[in-house]
């Protein structure tokens, strides 16, 4: 009988634009509990993930259902949304382009 097996992790790193220090200590391990999340409704699982105030590494255990695109938009969409509607002091902030 034949099987499939499918093993893809990746290594996502992306950082705030212009480099500036926008990801605070006091909510960053929210915003990793809220992009894990993500990843799982994705199909995927969060392996690690962590930072510092201006950028996050994340390794995730891809789904063979979903692109690398499509998962690195669903990390950054969604994570500048919980930080755009839960920091009061966010309204410049975004993440780089690409």
């Amino acid at each position: 009988m034949a099987s499939k097996y499918l093993s893809v992790q990746l290594h996502f790193v992306w950082s705030t634009a212009g480099r500036v220090p926008w990801i605070s200590r006091n909510w960053r391990d929210d915003m990793y509990a809220y992009t894990r999340g993500v990843v799982t409704n994705k199909g995927g699982r969060i392996l690690e993930i962590g930072g510092i105030d201006d950028h996050i590494h994340a390794f995730v255990a891809m789904p063979s259902t979903a692109t690398i695109a499509e998962m690195i938009n669903a990390m950054k969409t969604n994570s500048s949304r919980w930080i755009h509607e839960n920091h009061i002091h966010s309204s410049g902030y975004s993440w780089q382009k690409g």
